[in-house]
């Protein structure tokens, strides 16, 4: 507005100056003990406040409450928030959010000596707890809205998220921020009650005007829960809750709720009786469960008072919502968004911020852009699946292909024609006969050979002459055929004619017989009493 100073903002309705909140996108969650409900938001730089997006998640209904603080800390990292800012509103179990007048003489008293006399009005004690408290109005008014919570709850709350390795975290009361919502953004009626029913504990509030009295209920939806089981009624809990009028699930949470339904006529009944109200004063009921049609039929018909629906949020002035968000989600999930958006308000500074026990800073640094990790998943998730689908098929149609095969039968054999296992016995017996049939044929080329070229004694003339060129007459024996890699070769023994033995066997007698095998092809092995041992040399097989 105009004349206030830069970072500042005055707020409507009084004379108090705050400063602005963080202008980057910032969360607001609501810690229940039911569920947990976040807003994501922003400040625009026209001063309004921009939801970007929203979810409610469940919390265990068994969750004891010491490990409330870390469940959600951990529900939180699981989101991925680690790195932005965190305005967190505590449920306030035991928190005292009232208000109260105090005397025309105390109106001036300093801070302290104001703390101790607020303090009072509280059921807490100054060394245990944390107080704030705001006017509600100018400085003639004598009205103050009172807000404590015990330090040791603060500081658990605290600890658990710096333990989750959560850096910036503000920290404020859910109750106050319901009221916020309601009075920044006019939704409050001048008269009338606001009910929560949380996982273990319930909450009326009275409104008159300004001033607010909360009366809480120690009943809850777990007790709720616990009732129908042990009823034996064979309803649950969800079903309850979402059960039409005049069902027998809706008669079975009916009397399941009934020391809630008990505590909450008591307490409209005093507070009417305070105010002298006519009875006619709306209900309006908040918190996650109030979003369940079987939970509002019966709190209307408990305190027998109408429930007033809240506006539409695409209407509430000073909101926008984002370009990605889903106005149907988000009307279905308004009450129980309701605290997360007051205490978005008051940390972006278009609210009062005055009731909060911890402040996000305004210069928040912004998160670190992670929208290209989920595009980046996302492709790799479907090449992952392409390469399965093709795997898949391929190996489908290799099976295909195998059992077509198997499938065509063998082709019958020509007729005459032998069968595989027959033709390969006849072939290794025709192997063997053939090696026999080169072995005689080898056998029968050496014998030709030396024939030709020496006749045997007694052919080549008269007994006892020697034959042409001068070589002996001889006799043949003891033929032998050698394998030597894949070759034949012939060894024989050469004996001299008996007109020569004795008398002409002598080496010069049998040079011209060895030259002559020399040329021919044979090499000499052996000499022995005019024996000679001889054999063939490059006698391929089948012969030469």
């Amino acid at each position: 507005m105009a004349g206030d100073a830069p970072g500042q903002r005055r707020i409507a309705g009084t004379a108090e100056i705050h400063p602005l909140g963080p202008t980057v996108p910032f969360w607001c969650v609501d810690a229940g003990d039911d569920a947990v409900s976040a807003l994501r938001v922003r400040r625009t730089e026209d001063g309004a406040l921009e939801i970007l997006s929203h979810w409610v998640s469940p919390l265990p209904p068994s969750l004891p409450w010491t490990d409330l603080p870390r469940a959600v800390a951990s529900l939180l990292r699981s989101k991925g928030l680690r790195e932005h800012g965190i305005h967190l509103l505590l449920p306030g179990r035991g928190a005292s959010c009232r208000s109260c007048r105090i005397a025309a003489e105390d109106a001036d008293l300093p801070a302290r000596e104001m703390e101790r006399e607020l303090f009072d009005l509280t059921p807490l004690e100054p060394d245990e707890a944390v107080l704030r408290w705001r006017r509600l109005g100018g400085p003639e008014v004598l009205d103050y809205r009172v807000v404590a919570e015990r330090t040791a709850e603060v500081e658990r709350w605290r600890t658990a998220l710096a333990e989750a390795g959560f850096p910036h975290v503000g920290i404020g009361l859910s109750p106050v921020a319901s009221l916020t919502a309601l009075e920044s953004l006019r939704l409050v009626p001048e008269r009338g009650f606001l009910i929560e029913v949380r996982g273990t504990f319930s909450c009326l509030t009275s409104l008159e005007g300004a001033l607010t009295v909360r009366h809480p209920i120690p009943f809850g939806l777990g007790d709720i829960g616990r009732a129908l089981h042990a009823s034996g009624s064979g309803v649950s809990l969800g079903e309850a809750l979402d059960a039409p009028p005049g069902s027998p699930a809706a008669a079975a949470l009916a009397a399941a709720a009934a020391p809630l339904g008990e505590d909450l006529r008591r307490a409209l009944e005093y507070h009417r009786a305070a105010a002298a109200g006519k009875g006619d004063e709306p209900l309006l009921p908040l918190g996650p469960a109030a979003c369940r049609p079987g939970l509002r039929a019966l709190l209307a018909s408990l305190s027998r008072a109408p429930t007033t629906p809240l506006p539409d949020p695409a209407g509430l002035p000073g909101v926008r919502l984002g370009p990605a968000l889903r106005v149907e989600a988000l009307r279905g999930e308004l009450p129980a968004l309701l605290a997360p958006l007051g205490g978005a308000l008051s940390t972006a500074g278009l609210a009062p911020r005055d009731l909060e026990f911890h402040l996000l800073p305004e210069d928040l640094p912004a998160p670190r852009d992670r929208t290209l990790y989920p595009l980046a998943a996302a492709l790799l998730l479907a090449a992952l699946g392409v390469s399965r689908v093709l795997a898949v098929e391929a190996r489908d149609r290799l099976r295909a292909g195998r059992e077509a095969l198997a499938a065509i039968p063998a082709p019958s054999p020509p007729p005459g024609s032998l069968l595989p296992a027959e033709a390969a016995a006849k072939a290794a017996l025709l192997s063997s006969l053939t090696e026999e049939a080169r072995e005689r044929a080898a056998l029968r080329r050496a014998l030709a050979d030396l024939q030709s070229a020496f006749p045997p004694a007694g052919t080549q003339g008269g007994p006892g002459q020697a034959p042409a060129g001068g070589v002996p007459p001889y006799g043949t024996e003891a033929f032998q055929v050698l394998h030597e890699g894949g070759n034949y070769r012939v060894r024989v023994r050469l004996r001299p004619a008996p007109a020569v033995q004795g008398t002409g066997a002598s080496p010069a007698r049998m040079e011209p017989l060895v030259r002559t095998l020399e040329e021919r092809g044979w090499r000499i092995t052996g000499s022995s009493g005019g024996v000679l041992t001889a054999e063939s040399l490059h006698m391929k097989k089948g012969g030469r």
